[in-house]
């Protein structure tokens, strides 16, 4: 089984466990993986229509690993620029954009989702119009 690191929000391990995450030379046992791997993620990503939404949470279920909305959110930062996969429409469980409001990708996002057909209300996507839930 395929796992990936979760990286933590204290700050002095978070950096630690980012170096296990990229270094290779890493010698022990990960403490918290996911069986899921980035590119499991990715290909659901693929999958999502233009026009639609799926929250964080929804691609960890649909990954098999409910409870792992973090670690999808994790595997979606290490996008590269400038990729084709459709990042823009995963938001997060309230039906908000995750990112902090003003900041180039929120606005990037409402962009490219308004582009989509999405509708966004006082920072709001109406799940009920917009929600994917596979096939």
């Amino acid at each position: 089984m395929a796992g990936y690191l979760i990286s933590f929000p204290i700050p002095y391990f978070s950096n630690i466990l980012k170096f296990v995450v990229y270094h290779e030379s890493y010698i022990g046992e990960p403490t918290l993986t996911a069986p899921f791997t980035p590119s499991e993620i990715w290909y659901l990503l693929s999958r999502i229509p233009e026009g639609s939404v799926v929250t964080y949470g929804q691609l960890a279920n649909m990954a098999g690993a409910p409870g792992y909305a973090r670690v999808v959110g994790n595997i979606l930062k290490q996008l590269p620029a400038g990729t084709d996969l459709p990042w823009h429409r995963v938001i997060n469980g309230k039906g908000q954009i995750s990112f902090p409001e003003g900041s180039s990708r929120y606005h990037l996002q409402i962009l490219r989702l308004e582009q989509e057909g999405v509708v966004i209300s006082s920072g709001k996507i109406n799940l009920k119009n917009h929600q994917w839930h596979g096939e």
